[in-house]
């Protein structure tokens, strides 16, 4: 199956107003960090940057409120683990859960790991922590402790060959996590099972490097991989392939550009699957993305000048926010209530070329110029 083509936005397709920037770093500093990740929390906006440390800013006034910790390099992921914990990887092979109300800022857990942490998850009973590491002395792993406790319980050494870019565990099967590598490999292991060969149960080859993989849909029954060459592919849990869209990029038709993706997310609110991609020149755009149909959702314009790393969503409080390597974290602000926006929510119907909402027709469904991206890692 070919991508459908993306349209181009039209006049009526609602733009996120931007309320606001606020540099990541003081503007005294000689040197603009680029912004890693964005994610909303309870207490604010936290974010990371290449300066390895973690900011809380407050998400109503757009102002710093304090510093939330370091890291000795690279922050490679923060993810929320309750109301008032964010938890960080980084390459100095260590994980770190910081509590948002303690100042000054302290390490609250501390996991030495034995390789540097590209991505992590935790179980949704908390049980379980899960890292991917860097490909290093000949070897890259999983890692899987006992979150309470900090326990090792075991790891899985043989399944990847080169850099793990992302470990997820999914949120209705807590034993089962899907992993994803720079080899092109996507796995799915029971982490119940300490025996490497018995714990996967299952891998597809993309032959390409994955730079993200996440499950979605009501039920957790779908899966979303993203390559390095910036393309989409759809699979059912089982790693049944639906489509591959290939290559997602658009390159300036009529002023539309679409240069990479940021990142995929799936809203339970609206139901619906979306795509952020960037332009190199800060533009962000959503895209609703169905087997035979792919709009653009919303557009989110004059906030950033460089590429965005990251943004983060918030639908219960119609907002979202993005970090880029202009050094900026942007706040953007929906006219509308974000799940009722998408311009085709009411007019959509199930019929050749289209599916309802995010969901993919299910198993067996068929399926120049410009400055080189960064990687961080």
């Amino acid at each position: 199956m070919s991508r459908p083509e993306i349209q181009p936005p039209t006049s009526q397709t609602p733009e996120l107003q931007c309320m606001g920037t606020v540099p990541f770093s003081a503007k005294e500093s000689k040197i603009t960090p680029y912004v890693y990740h964005v994610l909303v929390t309870e207490h604010g906006i936290a974010a990371t940057a290449s300066k390895h440390e973690v900011k809380l800013f407050d998400a109503s006034r757009l102002e710093p409120l304090h510093t939330v910790g370091y890291h000795d390099n690279t922050i490679t992921q923060i993810r929320a683990r309750d109301q008032h914990l964010v938890v960080t990887s980084s390459k100095d092979q260590a994980v770190s859960a910081w509590d948002l109300r303690i100042r000054p800022a302290q390490a609250v857990l501390r996991i030495k790991l034995s390789l540097p942490i590209l991505t992590f998850d935790i179980s949704g009973d908390s049980n379980v922590l899960a890292t991917g590491s860097e490909w290093s002395s000949h070897e890259s792993k999983i890692e899987l402790i006992d979150f309470r406790s900090t326990k090792p319980l075991h790891e899985f050494t043989m399944s990847h060959s080169d850099d793990i870019t992302c470990v997820n565990f999914s949120p209705f099967a807590p034993t089962q996590l899907l992993s994803a590598s720079t080899d092109g490999l996507l796995s799915i292991f029971d982490v119940t099972k300490s025996e490497e060969d018995e714990a996967l149960i299952g891998s597809a080859n993309i032959n390409a490097s994955v730079s993200q993989a996440n499950y979605f849909g009501p039920g957790s029954e779908y899966i979303f991989s993203m390559t390095d060459m910036e393309t989409l592919a759809l699979w059912n849990a089982e790693l049944t392939p639906i489509v591959d869209f290939g290559d997602m990029r658009v390159m300036d038709q009529q002023g539309f550009e679409l240069d990479y993706m940021i990142n995929g997310r799936y809203s339970a609110q609206s139901d619906r699957f979306y795509v952020t991609m960037g332009s190199d020149y800060g533009d962000i755009h959503v895209l609703n993305v169905q087997l035979g149909r792919i709009e653009v959702a919303w557009v989110m314009k004059d906030g950033h000048s460089e590429i965005v790393r990251d943004v983060d969503w918030d639908d219960s409080r119609g907002y979202a926010v993005s970090g880029s390597e202009d050094g900026n974290i942007t706040l953007w602000r929906a006219a509308v209530d974000l799940a009722a926006s998408y311009p085709a929510a009411a007019t959509t119907t199930r019929g050749e070329g289209s599916t309802p909402k995010s969901q993919p027709s299910g198993p067996g469904a068929t399926a120049g110029g410009k400055h080189t991206r960064f990687s961080p890692y």
